[in-house]
């Protein structure tokens, strides 16, 4: 079974921005960049399990302490 380019295509779009919108939820809990985080997981999703083990690590990662801001 042959997968045509284009839907090839939609699938890594799909993929590169799910875990993108992953990555930024993710950064916003563990770490005091999201902004670069996303960046950075948009960038590795373009080689699927780059993106996929980056996920799984900032998961694992120890969540910031809750600050004053964060708890109103």
């Amino acid at each position: 079974m042959e997968i045509d380019k284009t839907l090839y295509t939609l699938i890594m779009l799909a993929f590169i921005f799910a875990i993108g919108v992953i990555s930024y939820n993710l950064g916003k809990r563990k770490t005091t960049t999201p902004k670069i985080t996303a960046l950075m997981g948009v960038m590795l999703a373009a080689i699927p399990p780059l993106g996929i083990i980056y996920v799984v690590l900032l998961f694992f990662r120890k969540d910031l302490p809750a600050t004053s801001e964060q708890v109103k």
